[in-house]
Order: structure tokens, then sequence, then C-alpha cells
């Protein structure tokens, strides 16, 4: 994946930097640092293979707080399994606190139309996850669309 550096860095001509020209600075401000160590950190999750037993397969999803991925377990037992990740990046205070909650929360539910937790941990650069049932299936917000359910059904 080409970020904005390498980008800009081929638009300077080999006629330019043999005249001795100077080569124009790009503006860097915060958002644009920002930006490239996230999407940097981004490009490292998805180049990330396995996470413990869990080997990576394909991103399902992505919300506000996280990234939820199909997964392998490979040890003890094979099965796939759906792996929740916080975003690179995101790891304030408040949205750990959600993650951790939402984690309890559906760990301690016992109800066949909801995803059973099968383990929780970190990855080595400290990132949170937990590992819960994969369902197939259409994501529910699809579903409930298509269906035109009302927030009551």
């Amino acid at each position: 994946m080409e970020d904005e550096a390498d980008k800009r860095a081929k638009d300077v001509d080999a006629e330019t930097i043999e005249s001795g020209a100077p080569v124009p600075e790009p503006e860097v401000t915060l958002d644009t640092f920002a930006a490239a160590a996230l999407s940097a950190a981004e490009r490292s999750l998805t180049e990330l293979q396995s996470i413990g037993p869990y080997r990576l397969i394909r991103k399902l999803g992505e919300g506000g707080m996280g990234q939820i991925w199909l997964a392998e377990q490979t040890e003890p037992i094979q099965r796939q399994v759906a792996l929740k990740l916080i975003k690179v990046g995101r790891y304030d205070d408040s949205v750990l606190r959600r993650f951790y909650s939402e984690r309890q929360s559906l760990a301690i539910m016992d109800h066949p139309s909801i995803a059973k937790v099968f383990e929780a941990g970190a990855t080595p650069d400290g990132q949170p996850y937990f590992v819960m049932e994969y369902v197939p299936g259409p994501p529910i917000t699809a579903y409930c669309n298509r269906k035109q359910l009302t927030i009551r059904e």
C-alpha cells in the first residue's frame, strides 16, 4: 500500500533532483502525522497473520471501537472463530472500559442467539482482543434492513 510520502517522492522527477533545485517539503500537521501513523499501524495489523493460536483469515466488519476478524483457532483444537480487536490507536481509558464491559457482558450471557466468548487477551503490542463463537451469515444490521424490522422486532 502506497502512502502519501511515496506518492510525493514519485512526483519529484530526476531532472529536478539533478538540477539541484530545492525539493519542496510537504506540509506536515498533527492531523497528517497522526493519520500516517494510524495508517501504518493499520497496515501492520492487516499484515499480522496470527494472534497466539488464532490465524487471521479476513476482516468481517468494523465499528467505531473495533474490528471483527474471521480467524481459525489452530490449538488446542481447530475451529473457526470471530476475533474482536480494539482499533489500532484507540487505547484511551473510556474505549478500554467499554471494550472490557462488552467482553464481560457477552461472557456471562447464556442465550442461543448470542455468540459465546471463548477467550480474551492482548497482542504482543498490547492491543486487547477477545475471541468468540463465529456465527456465519449476514451482519445483523443487513438482515434487519432487508426485513425492514422495527426496533421492537
